[in-house]
């Protein structure tokens, strides 16, 4: 799901040209880029540092990760994850902004969606009794783009 970068200053077009120029370069990034969210169980911290050990550090993307934890225990997972990646992992903070080639990871007993390029917590909810954290993948993949079609898949062994 893409989300917008911070608007850049504004440039002049060249004398004939009506459309400013565009730049992919580090300085000056496009306004939208992809946002991959992965969901896992309580068990999915390999799959989580197998994907990040194996992804270089400017994918031009920022990785959402959601993993069921305990309600009421702290969570050494962005710790433990920023040892697989040279990417900055944080775990999120309410009103976070989404940047690029950053991972941002779930904190315990929140839900978290995404608006305007802000990761956003509440408190989670139940289902029938249950908790699902992981559904808010879904909910935060397409969700911010403004595009059709952007959507997230699962993969289950």
């Amino acid at each position: 799901m893409p989300a917008k970068r911070s608007p850049k200053k504004s440039q002049t077009p060249p004398p004939g040209n009506s459309n400013p120029p565009q730049s992919n370069s580090p300085e000056e990034p496009n306004d939208v880029f992809p946002v991959v969210g992965v969901g896992a169980s309580a068990g999915g911290i390999e799959a989580f540092t197998q994907l990040l050990s194996h992804l270089p550090l400017d994918t031009g993307m920022a990785f959402v990760l959601v993993q069921h934890l305990a309600p009421h225990q702290e969570s050494m997972l962005s710790v433990i994850l920023s040892r697989t990646t040279r990417m900055p992992v944080t775990e999120v903070q309410d009103g976070m902004k989404v940047e690029p080639n950053h991972v941002y990871v779930i904190p315990p007993n929140t839900k978290m969606t995404i608006a305007d390029g802000m990761l956003r917590l509440a408190p989670r909810e139940q289902v029938r009794g249950q908790f699902y954290e992981c559904g808010c993948v879904f909910s935060i993949a397409g969700a911010d783009s403004g595009r059709q079609g952007d959507r997230g898949s699962v993969i289950r062994r």
